[in-house]
């Protein structure tokens, strides 16, 4: 026994037989090409908007587990229900077009399960929003909590600029990724933060807007995750620079 299509698909395959002509293999490929060059171009309109840069970061795309961000999935299965779905209802072809929608409907599964999973590069970043968050605040003992017991270096050196110095509450993170490091007992996360800092001892004086580059590098510690390593960077070249520098670029 035949299984029938759908009336909606069955209607456009018979008016598809009825009224248009087959066509050749070389307007059919035509027909693909110009579909495919379609997509790139809503591809390439998204990205100028500024909605997700996923040509211009691949390199981190890639690398990542799915749930780091729904966004890629969810672009890709929307191309796919446009090529599908625009294929299967302009030929007649049903499943074309019903594969087409299963896409479209993983697009918010996809959305609702990268928010139901947590991931430990977005606990990281989570820990260094509280860690800009507490030096905001001049909460010295908190941020040394954060640093891991084996590195007293860092720890001095950490006490010594709260010490000295102070960050009004303009404080902006931004540019915030994380790289996992062996099988995830370490993390390097890479951020930029701008913020006005202070010197404690000129009351009065009004202070210096910083753009300032980081590396921050983490251990996992239990389910705890410490800083073990401060690393300032020129915001311009990257390279490192000292951390006191009084220079943006030094």
């Amino acid at each position: 026994m035949v299984k029938e299509s759908p009336a909606f698909f069955r209607g456009f395959r018979n008016r598809n037989r009825e009224n248009i002509s087959p066509r050749s293999a070389a307007a059919d490929v035509q027909y693909h090409v110009a579909a495919l060059a379609w997509l790139l171009s809503l591809h390439w309109r998204a990205d100028r908007c500024g909605f997700h840069t996923l040509l211009t970061r691949v390199e981190r795309v890639f690398p990542m587990w799915f749930t780091e961000t729904p966004w890629p999935p969810i672009y890709i299965l929307f191309s796919l229900f446009i090529l599908f779905f625009i294929y299967g209802v302009s030929t007649g072809r049903g499943r074309a077009a019903m594969i087409g929608l299963g896409c479209l409907l993983g697009c918010p599964l996809i959305y609702f399960l990268e928010s139901a999973i947590t991931t430990e590069s977005e606990v990281v970043e989570q820990v260094v929003r509280d860690l800009a968050e507490d030096v905001e605040a001049d909460r010295q003992q908190a941020v040394l909590d954060m640093l891991s017991d084996n590195v007293a270096e860092v720890r001095q050196l950490v006490a010594t600029g709260m010490s000295r110095f102070d960050v009004d509450e303009d404080l902006t993170i931004t540019d915030l990724s994380v790289e996992m490091l062996e099988e995830g007992q370490l993390a390097k996360a890479h951020f930029r933060a701008n913020g006005t800092v202070n010197m404690k001892s000129s009351s009065g004086m009004r202070g210096k807007r910083f753009p300032s580059r980081w590396h921050v590098y983490f251990e996992r510690d239990g389910n705890d995750w410490k800083v073990t390593k401060f690393e300032r960077l020129n915001p311009i070249s990257g390279e490192t620079m000292p951390i006191f520098a009084a220079s943006v670029v030094d």
